[in-house]
């Protein structure tokens, strides 16, 4: 499913992205089952109650496109089922 080369983490990365409030975490995982935080949690205390969703990427090559894909997308209520 995953593999590393080197220190760098090949595709695919199953990344998971929360907000619980006005906190916003996220992590990733090697494998799919195990999630590694990425950098700690982040306050926005002027964050609406209602937030909208949305998936975007970058490039950090000025000459290459992003290039992704996305599947298994899913967006879970706090109750913990997925809508």
């Amino acid at each position: 499913m995953l593999t590393r080369s080197g220190s760098r983490l090949m595709p695919p990365n199953p990344a998971n992205c929360r907000y619980n409030g006005t906190s916003y975490s996220a992590s990733f995982s090697y494998d799919g089952q195990n999630y590694v935080p990425i950098g700690t949690p982040v306050t926005l205390a002027s964050a609406a109650a209602q937030q909208d969703g949305g998936i975007f990427s970058t490039s950090h090559n000025t000459t290459q496109s992003a290039i992704n894909e996305f599947d298994s997308v899913a967006i879970t209520t706090a109750a913990g089922s997925a809508s």
